[in-house]
């Protein structure tokens, strides 16, 4: 497992409460994954997280808990590949429940206003966090070529290296954590 994890956190989650971080920060917190594409059903056996580009891990992990309400906002699942994260459900592959394995491509993020499964509790999910660097995401944005809305310019990945999520202002940054004991 990686001793270090990189982490989006979004200028929308600081503008909605939570606070700017600093390299050298503590703090405890749950992390989210979002995957790009469906993660798929292995029968590989060893929970795993291999750093991918761009700040995105490839990984098998175990499916521990779901939550499929009927309320969006209820839905859940949590993944365990060393780590163990909150998502979406819908990512996972048809039929999926505890004890299944997957793997495919997830970043991840600083959780925020995300439902737990009940047979998780939110305490048994947090981990403390020491804050070795922050970047600050400053790619810029293109037009989409069929559409009226702007999306990230691929091609121009560019990140900043900053103290402080209040000291240049971006969309969003990567904070570089290892697990605090």
């Amino acid at each position: 497992m990686p001793l270090e994890w990189s982490f989006w956190y979004a200028r929308w989650m600081i503008q909605d409460g939570l606070p700017n971080r600093s390299v050298g920060d503590e703090f405890a917190w749950n992390i989210e994954f979002f995957a790009p594409n469906r993660l798929v059903r292995t029968d590989e056996r060893r929970k795993k997280a291999a750093p991918e580009p761009d700040y995105k891990y490839r990984v098998v992990a175990e499916v521990r808990s779901m939550c499929e309400s009927e309320s969006i906002a209820e839905r859940a699942c949590v993944i365990d590949f060393g780590l163990k994260v909150i998502g979406d459900p819908d990512v996972l592959p048809a039929g999926c429940k505890p004890g299944d394995y997957v793997c495919g491509e997830v970043t991840l993020s600083l959780t925020h206003g995300h439902a737990i499964p009940p047979e998780e509790s939110f305490e048994s999910l947090k981990r403390k966090w020491h804050v070795n660097a922050i970047q600050a995401h400053m790619t810029p944005s293109v037009q989409h070529p069929e559409h009226r809305y702007f999306m990230r310019g691929g091609s121009r990945i560019k990140y900043e290296t900053v103290w402080s999520t209040a000291s240049v202002k971006s969309e969003n940054y990567i904070l570089h954590c290892s697990e605090t004991l």
